[in-house]
């Protein structure tokens, strides 16, 4: 059957046959699909770890990685092996103008197949972490956990300790931020909410856990709304926000020594809120004098010294597993706002597979003899030019010069194709020419921003007013991923022109 299959293809579409593109994409698409089926068993959550313990999985990962690679040179080898036993272009096979562009074509979606298969393993992995909610219910769930973290232990935005000088209250900053504090004509601390002022060692010193779903607007938006309950006396919407913090960490089975009822009568505290327990983010940490954290006073009121297996812990009396939820979530918040393949990653695949397929595709048009000789030429030429550059410590020149060797080769192509008198270096020049053009553009934007900030007083400008003296740098800056992009179609057009080009090039008597 398979023989068939293939006699079939040389009669009806060689091109296909030649490429063996069709061999390679079932292999490659059956590899991706186990590393696929690796990542989302690898993907699972452990809803106890925190970050201080876990199970490291980037090991895990690098492994995969390696093999990955590993896989990728092999099937690359297999392929190339089976792919160079004919050569059309050699045996004078008739094509027409756009053949080439199609063999090119298809090098390059076989090279985009053969270099992303550890893209399936973390695809996965995101797969299986989205399995566990909807993105809908994890905005729910995380908007829940980081308000609920408002009147949990380490989630004050400004720290201050409180001493007496002489039996008046003395309010000194230790650390933190301090956009909500101000200061009165008597020098008096404050926070000021809604006309009415706070002491800033009150409640509403803290603030919120934040989680990658959440931006800083919806952050914003929730501190107040927690602040407004507190003002308002809405005593039974912060209970019910405990509530629902305390059934989350049910649902994953993990500890807790209150119950949201308690909770609430240990931090709220109506109408100044100043008096509350410490409610900790974990049962136990690991406690030492020598921790600078722990040479404050002790307060057995909330904290307690216990030993196990001859190791002291400073237990939390009141606790909620904070470390462990904020933790699990994150990674699930992560898998929706910063996935692992998201075009910025996919580009980087895809510039992989461009470089590998116009190697090859200069390579196919030339000969082996003839893409070795531009690439130790282009080393030379590096060399050489690197050199230059640092006597005169100027990248600049650099610039020029490899945009100078492109439009060379570009330019010597039509020379010798017009005067149809041999191909001389020709071989070697459109080798370099189809390698390089990815870099044309780039290099022309380089050598503009290069010229731009060593001509003028671009770094001693304002970050915020270069925007307006350097318009155009600021939207080079702004919009790199675009132009980046537009590059791809840019090399996409020049390798529908070589093609054309290089069929009539190829017609050229040699010398």
């Amino acid at each position: 059957m398979f023989k068939n299959i293939q006699n079939t293809l040389l009669i009806k579409h060689p091109l296909l046959w030649n490429t063996k593109i069709i061999s390679i994409t079932i292999l490659a698409l059956a590899i991706h699909f186990i590393f696929f089926i690796i990542g989302f068993a690898q993907g699972g959550i452990d809803f106890t770890e925190t970050n201080s313990n876990y199970n490291s999985s980037i090991f895990n990962d690098s492994i995969i990685v390696f093999f990955s690679v590993l896989v990728s040179i092999l099937l690359f080898i297999f392929w190339l092996v089976n792919y160079f036993k004919n050569n059309a272009l050699k045996s004078f096979y008739p094509k027409n103008n756009f053949s080439l562009f199609k063999e090119w074509i298809f090098q390059f979606f076989a090279c985009f197949l053969i270099v992303t298969f550890s893209s399936s393993f973390f695809c996965g992995k995101d797969f299986k972490i989205r399995s566990y909610y909807s993105e809908q219910e994890i905005l729910k769930r995380c908007t829940t956990l980081s308000m609920a973290s408002y009147f949990i232990e380490d989630s004050y935005s400004i720290n201050y300790k409180t001493t007496n000088n002489n039996d008046a209250e003395v309010v000194e900053a230790v650390e933190g931020i301090y956009e909500d504090v101000e200061t009165d004509s008597a020098g008096v601390k404050f926070i000021e909410f809604e006309g009415k002022r706070y002491h800033p060692n009150s409640l509403f010193a803290n603030n919120l856990n934040s989680y990658s779903i959440l931006d800083y607007e919806k952050d914003s938006l929730n501190k107040r709304q927690i602040r407004l309950w507190l003002v308002n006396n809405k005593k039974e919407k912060v209970e019910n926000l405990f509530r629902n913090y305390l059934n989350i960490a049910k649902e994953h089975n993990l500890k807790s020594s209150i119950t949201a009822t308690e909770w609430l009568n240990l931090v709220y505290h109506y109408p100044d809120f100043k008096q509350f327990k410490n409610i900790g983010k974990e049962e136990k940490s690991e406690y030492s004098f020598d921790d600078n954290q722990k040479q404050k006073e002790f307060d057995s009121t909330n904290y307690y010294i216990t030993t196990i297996n001859n190791t002291q812990y400073l237990a939390n009396k009141f606790f909620v597993p904070e470390n462990q939820l904020k933790f699990a979530y994150e990674k699930i918040a992560d898998s929706y706002t910063k996935p692992f393949l998201d075009w910025s990653s996919l580009l980087i695949y895809i510039y992989a597979a461009l470089a590998i397929s116009l190697s090859l595709f200069s390579f196919r048009v030339t000969s082996g003899k003839s893409w070795l000789i531009a690439l130790v030429s282009f080393g030379v030429f590096n060399i050489v030019a690197g050199i230059f550059s640092g006597l005169i410590s100027s990248g600049i020149l650099y610039l020029i010069l490899t945009i100078s060797l492109i439009i060379f080769t570009f330019i010597y192509l039509h020379i010798i194709i017009s005067g149809k008198k041999g191909k001389k270096i020709s071989a070697v020049t459109n080798a370099l020419l189809i390698s390089l053009t990815p870099a044309f553009l780039p290099l022309i934007v380089g050598l503009h921003n290069a010229i731009v900030t060593t001509s003028s007083n671009y770094y001693a400008t304002e970050t915020n007013l270069r925007s307006q003296e350097f318009p155009v740098i600021t939207f080079i800056q702004d919009n790199s991923l675009l132009l980046i992009s537009l590059n791809l179609v840019f090399v996409m057009l020049m390798q529908l022109y070589y093609s054309k080009q290089m069929k009539i090039w190829r017609g050229i008597a040699e010398d």
